[in-house]
């Protein structure tokens, strides 16, 4: 099996690990009304958000294993509502680093390595918005780019780049596993490629060095109480898997056919991890028992390949080669040359293909780095425009700062100003009150006197005339009436008299008023 392939197929299921994805494939985009009618019963009211964003990500999880793959345009459509919710609450920063994933899975398992990087770039910046940074998916992508393309100088600079971060990964994950899972996940994605890369390179110190790294990482990962049985056995299955790595590259056939069996026995055990690692299994036995010349085992494990869907690009390539090399074995050199010949064909259609894609990631590169220079100026230039404006600013905080003060000292000498006048007012007010008061006591005591003196006067004389009448008088009824009269007076006498009387008594409650006013 060549190189490519395997790190093909690893890098495939480590995709599918951090998509929670069960299967994945490679066909013709098919309809999938699914986020539709999810999406509906949102709009509905029947879902709350979460559970929302949860069945989109399990329905474009389900689209991958039924090898449903969309156009960048349609995937983003699919997610129209997706997005919009993931984005309206702070809270929902892990579903907004999955709305990538979910795109990146999109594009990244139907071979659009220049989208693939771009989304895996989105990726990492928005976990690092979310304070859940994920520094090593974006290398672990272009990791597996570079080793499909046969680019190994590439995988080896990617690689030493960040070993360091790696190694220092191990020691974190170990104290920390349940922070740090998805990290060593992404990390796993760097080191499959590379360990393949130097084995078959028969570099076998630094292939020892990765291999070691690989399973202290593995150790870590498995240290996490949280992980599921099913992410347990894939770990599983990748420990076994560097393992048949390191063997294949060294080409020790004993150390391989025991690694198939573990793969074999680990896959039977438990239906937890998805039919392509199957797949790997069954392409990993075709390849060994072509190796050994078993033609059978071969031709059922490559009959087996044929009958299931598709989960590489070039899978038509691998099992046209395999059979003609099965063909040779048998002794058939024309029928091997003629599907030798449908592989080369397939092959240069897939190349064709590759070439644009690199193509366009070029380009988009080239765009890239242009539109990272205009963005730098744009920035050069925004941030002398800030200067200025933030000069501006504090000269005009500072002439607010110093009006405001001015008025205040100003309002201040007011305050003082009217609070004078008013002073002022009161105590004039206090005095023309003490002075009306006074007159009007005068007043008081002159009509007092005069009711005392003149009145009272005239009505005691006129009750004196009366009384001598009531003397003088003969007849009863007359004498009657005279002594009514006398008594009238007399009331109207003593009514004078206490009136004069309480004009003297009358409190001057204005004057009291006068004296509390100040």
């Amino acid at each position: 099996m060549s190189k490519m392939k395997k790190i093909l197929y690893l890098c495939v299921t480590l995709c599918v690990v951090t998509s929670l994805c069960a299967q994945t494939a490679v066909q013709p985009t098919k309809k999938n009304d699914g986020f539709e009618k999810v999406t509906n019963l949102y709009l509905a009211g029947k879902l709350i958000d979460t559970a929302y964003m949860s069945m989109i990500d399990s329905v474009a999880a389900s689209a991958l294993d039924n090898g449903e793959f969309y156009s960048i345009s349609e995937m983003s459509e699919n997610l129209k509502q997706y997005e919009k919710v993931a984005w309206s609450k702070k809270e929902y920063g892990s579903y907004r680093i999955d709305y990538f994933t979910i795109l990146m899975n999109n594009v990244y398992l139907s071979g659009k390595w220049g989208s693939s990087i771009f989304y895996a770039e989105k990726i990492a910046r928005q976990s690092e918005k979310e304070n859940m940074s994920r520094p090593f998916i974006e290398p672990g992508i272009k990791m597996y780019i570079y080793s499909i393309t046969n680019q190994e100088d590439k995988e080896i600079e990617t690689y030493e780049k960040h070993k360091k971060l790696i190694q220092d990964l191990v020691v974190k994950i170990k104290k920390e596993p349940e922070v740090y899972y998805w990290d060593g996940i992404d990390a796993l994605r760097i080191l499959a490629p590379i360990i393949n890369t130097y084995f078959h390179k028969k570099d076998t110190v630094r292939g020892e060095e990765a291999y070691k790294l690989a399973g202290s990482l593995i150790q870590g990962i498995d240290k996490d109480p949280t992980t599921s049985n099913s992410s347990r056995q894939i770990t599983k299955f990748y420990t076994i898997a560097f393992d048949f790595f390191k063997a294949s590259g060294l080409d020790r056939k004993n150390d391989i056919k025991a690694a198939l069996t573990k793969l074999e026995i680990l896959i039977k055990k438990d239906d937890l991890i998805g039919d392509e690692y199957a797949y790997n299994l069954m392409d990993w036995k075709a390849d060994y028992f072509l190796q050994v010349k078993q033609v059978d085992s071969a031709h059922f494990y490559i009959d087996k390949l044929e009958k299931t869907v598709a989960f590489a690009q070039d899978q038509k390539i691998l099992i046209n080669r395999y059979k003609s090399r099965l063909e040779t074995i048998k002794g058939n050199p024309e029928k091997a040359y003629e599907l030798l010949d449908k592989a080369l064909e397939e092959s240069f259609k897939m190349q064709a293909e590759l070439s644009a894609e690199m193509d366009n990631l070029l380009y988009a590169q080239t765009e890239a780095e242009h539109h990272k220079l205009a963005f730098e100026k744009s920035e050069a230039e925004k941030k002398e425009r800030n200067t200025w404006i933030i000069v501006i600013s504090l000269l005009l905080v500072a002439v607010i700062t110093v009006s405001v003060i001015l008025l205040r000292l100003k309002d201040r000498k007011l305050k003082k100003t009217v609070k004078d006048l008013d002073e002022t007012a009161n105590i004039q007010i206090a005095l023309m009150e003490q002075f009306e008061s006074e007159v009007r006591k005068e007043e008081q005591e002159r009509l007092s006197q005069n009711l005392h003196d003149d009145l009272s006067g005239t009505l005691a004389a006129v009750k004196y005339n009366i009384d001598l009448q009531v003397l003088d008088a003969e007849k009863s009824d007359k004498k009657e009436k005279l002594t009514q009269l006398s008594e009238m007076m007399n009331a109207a006498f003593n009514k004078v008299r206490n009136k004069s009387h309480d004009f003297l008594k009358v409190p001057n409650c204005r004057m009291k008023k006068c004296f509390t006013v100040i």
